[in-house]
């Protein structure tokens, strides 16, 4: 009879320990608190997700493995209930790689994204900073510093065609100092502004070179034109031709001050020639037309009416 009542206590007290584990839906990873003796456990939530690993004082502990319900995969090292340590987290068609502190991601990581995109490199708060590597499927490679997921600071951006950007970024964007180097051999150097160069140089293999303001890729603004043959715009551009006010010096000396549009003399300006000839007068798409005064270097004067470059009898 004694023995009899001795087995029914035993069975009583060890069945929780070799029966699995239902644990509540608490909600998130953690579980609800469980017996404090228990070391190893298998839990299945109601949601269908399931825990398999260490435990301590009633929570994940030491190398488990948790499968969630909508089929993405923890399996790395918890404490305290968190993921702390290494881990593995499999979701949506990524992985992670990584450390992880406090339940997030911390400290040096690998994400292999589904699209074939990988990062490597430092983490905090579950996001992307410090040094890091973000390799794209398509070829192009980013090197540099996150802040808050995003490139913020120094970093080179090496394209699969051959470009290369190097400078710094703020929220994910250019900004501040950068160059960008051509595969074809140009080069521009200078100032962004959202993503966008605002101001710097713009050099060409062929020696022609600009130098000054830009709006969405264009010379725009006050800048200057050098071309490799020695003749210089300085003066206004719209849209990446010169525009407005603006002063053309040609190699051999001979001059033109005035409006142009289009890239062309447009409205009123003065040529004036390296052996002391000058024009003054209008001009349409690039054509002496209207009145106009021609001063010779001999002190020769004709005035009138020019009509397609001709002074009209």
């Amino acid at each position: 009879m004694k023995k009899n009542l001795l087995a029914l206590y035993c069975a009583l007290i060890f069945a929780p320990l070799l029966m699995p584990a239902q644990a509540q839906d608490c909600g998130d990873d953690s579980p609800c608190p469980q017996p404090r003796y228990i070391t190893h456990a298998k839990l299945t939530f109601n949601d269908g997700s399931e825990y398999d690993g260490g435990f301590k004082d009633g929570r994940y502990n030491g190398q488990g493995v948790f499968r969630y319900a909508d089929g993405n995969v923890f399996e790395g090292q918890y404490q305290a209930g968190k993921r702390n340590g290494h881990g593995q987290l499999t979701y949506d068609g990524n992985t992670f790689v990584g450390n992880y502190q406090n339940g997030k991601r911390h400290g040096i990581g690998k994400l292999t994204y589904r699209s074939g995109d990988v990062f490597e490199g430092q983490y905090e708060n579950n996001q992307r900073n410090g040094v890091g590597t973000l390799t794209y499927q398509s070829g192009d490679e980013f090197v540099g510093h996150y802040q808050n997921d995003k490139r913020n600071g120094n970093g080179t951006f090496t394209y699969k065609n051959g470009d290369k950007f190097v400078g710094n970024y703020q929220d994910g964007k250019r900004q501040g100092q950068g160059k960008l180097t051509y595969a074809n051999g140009n080069a521009f150097e200078g100032q962004y502004q959202d993503g966008h160069r605002v101001n710097g140089t713009l050099t060409y293999t062929s020696g022609d070179r600009y130098t000054g303001e830009f709006a969405d890729g264009n010379y725009h603004g006050q800048g200057t034109f050098t071309y490799h043959s020695g003749d210089k715009y300085e003066g206004q551009f719209r849209n990446g031709r010169f525009d407005g006010k603006g002063v053309f010096t040609y190699k051999n000396g001979d001059q033109y001050a005035g409006d142009y549009q289009a890239g062309l003399p447009h409205g009123q300006g003065t040529f004036t020639y390296k052996n002391g000839d000058k024009y003054e007068g209008g001009y349409v798409k690039g054509v002496r037309q209207g009145e106009g005064v021609f001063t010779f270097a001999s002190g020769q004067v004709r005035k009138g009416v020019w009509e397609n470059g001709e002074l009209k009898p």
